[in-house]
């Protein structure tokens, strides 16, 4: 049994309410697709056999490990090596401005980690400079072999190398003239684009979960994300339905429209950085649980810099918090 899990408190504030809640959620996806076909992950007969799946916690991210309700279940769970540590993520990352959290299993939270995060705010980081936003900054390495001496403030020199710290509004440190220009190192491209969108993927598939419970997270496009987050498979467009907007119309949540007969789901956030301090928002678009709305995707955002959302978009409200556990599926086809 590992330490985190025998904290007492942590366990009654964090991990209880979200069996209570999303236990439910289970079981009713169970109860529609059968028990007999219902499989999460590592779960297999002995586990489902157990009286009631409202005393499981499934990690939203792998769909693999559980957390449980009774101490009578971890002699059940240890034969299965189904025991597993659980951690509180924030989503978006919490390095850009994410204050909404959820529960998920402490492998898929090591695996994205404070890596992604550092990649996340790195992005932000050179999108504000470039965008001319006041005291924000980048970081640069200059090829200075000549310059020896030590340099005051954000900046220091090692190996001919001399790193240091750009910002809006603040003058650039000084350095000695050499016998050549300076070879700057920085590409003035925005870095680690691919794994900010990813993140922001990622946040807003922990939203609708947040929202939706199993019904989302075990439907085929459900499935088909977290493959993404594992890079087993392509998402369909280079833009992962990330865009930032300029609108100031719409709060964090999900909202519905549709596009070609097929429903889509937006899902907003505001992200930034604190210290400059300077917030965007962004949305990401989510396909209902269809074939053409997955396909559909490579249409809708084929620019990866822009999209236009045609139609009336409608604040999604049921959640799991209110007892509606299939409202993800509810309106679509391909169940």
């Amino acid at each position: 049994m590992k330490l985190k899990m025998l904290n007492k408190g942590w366990y009654k504030s964090w991990v209880l309410p979200y069996i209570d809640t999303y236990g439910k959620s289970l079981e009713a996806v169970s109860v529609r697709e059968g028990r007999a076909r219902f499989r999460i992950g590592t779960i297999d007969t002995p586990l489902l056999e157990m009286t009631s799946l409202r005393d499981l916690y499934v990690c939203p991210l792998c769909l693999n490990r559980v957390v449980y309700r009774h101490q009578e279940y971890l002699d059940l769970l240890h034969k299965f090596e189904l025991e597993f540590d659980f951690n509180v993520d924030h989503y978006p990352p919490e390095a850009i401005g994410g204050k909404d959290k959820i529960l998920v299993c402490e492998v898929c939270n090591n695996k994205f980690g404070t890596t992604i995060d550092a990649a996340a705010k790195k992005f932000l980081e050179a999108r504000f400079f470039f965008a001319g936003v006041n005291n924000s900054y980048i970081h640069m390495k200059i090829d200075a072999p000549w310059h020896k001496k030590p340099i005051s403030g954000l900046t220091y020199w090692r190996d001919g190398v001399i790193t240091t710290e750009l910002r809006r509004g603040f003058n650039p440190p000084t350095i000695e003239p050499g016998p050549g220009p300076l070879q700057v190192q920085y590409s003035g491209k925005y870095p680690h684009d691919k794994i900010f969108r990813k993140a922001l993927l990622r946040s807003a598939y922990l939203k609708c979960f947040a929202a939706w419970g199993y019904d989302f997270a075990s439907s085929s496009i459900g499935k088909r994300l977290i493959a993404v987050f594992k890079d087993e498979l392509e998402y369909p467009t280079e833009s992962y339905g990330v865009f930032f907007t300029t609108s100031e119309s719409y709060d964090n949540g999900i909202f519905q429209f549709e596009n070609g007969g097929e429903i889509y789901f937006v899902v907003y956030f505001k992200i930034g950085i604190e210290e400059i301090p300077h917030y965007e928002n962004v949305f990401v678009i989510i396909p209902s649980n269809t074939e053409r709305s997955w396909e559909g995707l490579k249409y809708l955002t084929r620019d990866n810099k822009q999209t236009t959302l045609k139609g009336q978009l409608v604040p999604v409200k049921e959640t799991v918090a209110d007892g509606h556990f299939h409202r993800y599926r509810r309106d679509t086809k391909d169940r």
